[in-house]
């Protein structure tokens, strides 16, 4: 089985426990796609649930094919910080619990060092391409969908670019809530109409988003 998900969140309850959840999704997304395909015997999530108050009864759980850890966290300090200071602090939270699901589970530690170091690298910045390229019916132009994926929101851009592969401009074209479920439904048919417009048609119902390319 491939562990697919490492999700961070507060303990039901918890106060702004939606907000917080949303927060996390940015880093842990940025970590399991550095983390790659790593197998394991039948784990395919890790829970790493947070709270504010006494021990919890149970500190680590392998529930079947998903893995749970809990660990108190200072909420108050949290809500405190800066945006990227609350990237940081979930980032080593990560970091912190993965060492000891991997050491319990028996698994290799240097795939989730990398992974964390890989994140680093990246200054903690999620930003990304979806999809090919599409190119205008005249084919002078091309068009490619962008996305800046925050604590806050995801932000979906179209990128157009010349014949030779020079940006022309990009156009917000949507914002999403910052999870991966979301930018999947935001995210649809793609191309252009005509030698001037691109559209954006989500998975679901959803408006068509008509973009103009840059004169």
């Amino acid at each position: 089985m491939i562990l697919s998900e490492i999700a961070v969140g507060a303990r039901f309850g918890m106060p702004k426990e939606a907000e917080f959840n949303g927060g996390t999704h940015s880093i842990e997304s940025m970590y399991v796609a550095q983390l790659g395909r790593f197998r394991t015997k039948c784990t395919g999530k890790v829970y790493i649930e947070l709270w504010e108050g006494p021990p919890a009864d149970v500190e680590f759980a392998n529930l079947i094919d998903v893995v749970m850890v809990r660990r108190p966290f200072d909420f108050e300090a949290y809500w405190h910080m800066d945006l990227e200071m609350r990237k940081r602090t979930i980032l080593e939270v990560i970091r912190e619990e993965m060492v000891k699901v991997a050491r319990r589970m028996g698994w290799p530690f240097a795939p989730f060092e990398e992974a964390y170091q890989g994140v680093l690298a990246m200054n903690l910045v999620h930003e990304f391409f979806c999809g090919k390229a599409a190119t205008s019916p005249n084919r002078k132009r091309k068009a490619r969908v962008w996305c800046h994926f925050d604590v806050e929101r995801i932000d979906v851009y179209v990128i157009f670019y010349d014949k030779a592969g020079r940006e022309l401009g990009r156009r917000l074209a949507a914002t999403t809530l910052p999870h991966d479920f979301f930018l999947y439904h935001a995210l649809g048919t793609f191309g252009w109409i005509d030698d001037a417009t691109v559209v954006l048609a989500p998975k679901l119902e959803g408006e068509v988003i008509r973009i103009k390319s840059p004169e």
